[in-house]
């Protein structure tokens, strides 16, 4: 077959290819119009580095809009292992958004904006902690040199949120200097490391020395926020008592107010005082979870006797003070609060407060008592439950004696799989959910006797036995992912405790 005319014209025709691509001496010249070197540092912001990471505080970094040069700087310098928790870079509007749990400014680069962005870096350093670890949350927001016309100024500001105090910053730079965006970049950067050295408790320059640090242009207007110290036992207990913050810690050394870490092992009570019975209890569950911290957790309010006054919640604290021993500050004296407040941790208590948890009269009717266990399953948490021996009988009451509710006997955690089955799996039923039906809402439905459950999300804990009712017919389940039964109480055996020490006989004794 002959081609036409116009074709063979077609293929003939030059076609525009794009431009070759920047060679390596282009890449080079750049960089050395850039006055820096591929292979070494500025070494005053190395020498800085280096005492950061000779600190003992950790650091979690938010950066969005600039300030990003500061990130290569601190994990390029041998350490920062020891140093640096986690990075984040909300970029978009959208990503700032979801980092700061939904809550949204008017601008993302505002002192407002920065210090919620310090304050969530420094609750997601606490968590990647153990309880008594100095650490900060530091964050750079900042509007820099565009490719497009925007009104406004060139600005940086800078929060630092950390268990030695607060600290912020404001830069505005000067649009008439001949300096590129990258240039603006290395200044923020700067500037995130002078916030990042005062956390660490660092000494920084200050006046023309700190301009001459940051290397600042003429006309750049810098200004530093006055210092906040880290508050004291009593003021963060004042902050406590009027919902400013949900929790302090105390026990290990500085205060930590505002951050707290779910995935730990609880222990609540009243510790007044704090005895040996504590301890033993306590160390007999971390026996039988080795992997995760554990603490004691202090409400200041009490569904029946209200609140505590500040004098009695510290003179509490000394004791462990005294013995150095971590223990959580809280108004959240209901166990469905500690779980919203502690996510994905294990709650040690005694064998009558378990008997008060499985008591339908404290909720209002059994229906309601399911509902509110079912939603602390739902957060990821369970309960140990340390048995006692009854004074008249003489006899030990054991966890395995609780008349606990069918529909609570068995929990399963869909992230927990069998070996042999690899993650993403969905055509796998898992065992005992035979029975299983969709519900129409998150979390437990009542329905003429029936309880359904339907996981709501990837850290849900999600119940396998229900009532029947000849109504609701067997139904094909809806969750297929291989899991291992958890159960939501567990006991802790007689052999690791059986402690009698009564609180109040101790009271009388005047022994606190």
């Amino acid at each position: 077959m002959r081609l036409s005319q116009a074709y063979r014209a077609s293929c003939l025709a030059p076609k525009p290819y794009p431009a070759p691509k920047p060679r390596l001496l282009h890449t080079a010249a750049w960089i050395r119009a850039a006055a820096v070197r591929p292979d070494t540092l500025d070494p005053e912001v190395d020498e800085v580095i280096k005492a950061i990471h000779a600190t003992p505080t950790r650091l979690a970094l938010t950066v969005t809009g600039g300030g990003v040069q500061a990130i290569s700087w601190l994990l390029g310098v041998p350490g920062a292992s020891r140093t640096v928790l986690d990075v984040q870079v909300p970029y978009s509007p959208t990503a700032l958004k979801s980092l700061l749990g939904g809550q949204a400014f008017a601008s993302a680069s505002s002192p407002d904006s920065v210090a919620a962005l310090s304050q969530a870096a420094f609750q997601r350093a606490a968590s990647l902690t153990a309880l008594g670890t100095p650490v900060a949350g530091l964050a750079c927001s900042a509007a820099l040199g565009t490719d497009r016309v925007r009104r406004g100024e060139d600005r940086v500001y800078i929060a630092a949120h950390g268990t030695g105090g607060r600290a912020s910053f404001s830069l505005v730079l000067d649009k008439a200097a001949p300096r590129p965006r990258w240039a603006q970049d290395a200044v923020a950067s700067r500037l995130l490391i002078h916030a990042a050295a005062l956390s660490c408790g660092l000494p920084v320059p200050e006046g023309d020395l700190a301009r001459r640090w940051l290397r600042l242009e003429p006309g750049d207007v810098l200004e530093s926020g006055r210092p906040q110290p880290p508050p004291t036992l009593r003021q963060a207990l004042q902050s406590l008592g009027r919902g400013e913050i949900t929790s302090v810690e105390a026990g290990l050394g500085p205060v930590t107010a505002g951050a707290p870490r779910g995935g730990r092992l609880y222990l609540p009570g009243s510790f007044n005082p704090l005895h040996a019975g504590h301890t033993a209890m306590l160390q007999a569950a971390q026996s039988l979870c080795p992997q995760l911290e554990g603490c004691y957790e202090l409400s200041t309010g009490n569904a029946d006797k209200g609140l505590l006054l500040v004098e009695e919640v510290e003179r509490r604290v000394r004791h462990f003070e005294e013995a150095r021993l971590p223990v959580v500050l809280t108004q959240a004296p209901l166990y469905a609060q500690k779980a919203r407040l502690f996510p994905g941790s294990v709650f040690v208590i005694g064998y009558d407060t378990a008997i008060r948890l499985l008591d339908p009269k404290y909720y209002g009717s059994r229906e309601d008592m399911l509902l509110q266990l079912d939603r602390l399953g739902t957060s990821g948490c369970s309960f140990l439950v340390a048995g006692r021996l009854d004074t008249q009988t003489q006899q030990f009451m054991r966890p395995e004696d609780l008349a606990v509710p069918p529909q609570l006997k068995v929990w399963r955690r869909w992230w927990d799989r069998p070996p042999g089955h690899e993650a993403g799996v969905d055509r796998h039923t898992c065992p005992g959910t035979e029975d299983w039906g969709p519900s129409s809402k998150s979390g437990v439905g009542v329905d003429d006797g029936r309880l359904e459950a339907q996981c709501p999300g990837p850290d849900a804990v999600v119940m396998t036995e229900h009532a029947s009712h000849p109504s609701h017919p067997p139904k094909r389940p809806f969750l297929t992912l291989p899991c291992h039964p958890q159960p939501l109480f567990r006991s802790i055996p007689e052999s690791l405790f059986r402690a009698d020490i009564s609180s109040t006989q101790l009271r009388a004794q005047g022994a606190c």
